[in-house]
């Protein structure tokens, strides 16, 4: 009788890690997949594209400097105020530096809905209000 019950152990035990070792390679294999699959990269189909030239505003003269880099602001995005502190040190910057470059934040909201938050939040550049993102055709 001793022979059978060993005998069932050892088969026992060996299933057992059989099915062990079997069900974690089925979830690394299901945790990594992800990870392992390779994604084709989204396409751009549109916006705007490397050296191409969008529309002018008409109340913003681009014959002041060589360069004018447009900052689209709104007076109620969190993110456009987080990123104040960088707008203002590229303004900081520009004047140290002697840039022609001149940067102009652009907002949707009113001429003073602008004014305010340039002054609450202490943005340091020019401020065009009254402009629909729209309107710049890419």
């Amino acid at each position: 009788m001793p022979m059978p019950i060993s005998r069932l152990k050892n088969t026992l035990e060996v299933t057992t890690s059989v099915a062990v070792l079997v069900a974690a390679v089925g979830f690394i294999s299901a945790l990594s997949w992800g990870f392992f699959v390779q994604r084709r990269a989204p396409s751009v189909s549109s916006g705007l594209q490397k050296g191409q030239t969008i529309a002018s505003l008409p109340t913003i003269d681009y014959g002041s400097a060589t360069q004018t880099l447009l900052v689209f602001m709104k007076t109620d995005c969190h993110f456009c105020a987080e990123s104040i502190p960088f707008c203002n040190s590229l303004a900081r910057s520009r004047v140290e530096g002697g840039k022609t470059t001149r940067i102009v934040a652009v907002f949707p909201n009113t001429n003073s809905e602008v004014k305010q938050y340039v002054q609450r939040n202490q943005l340091q550049l020019e401020a065009v209000a009254g402009v629909n993102p729209r309107a710049i055709a890419f």
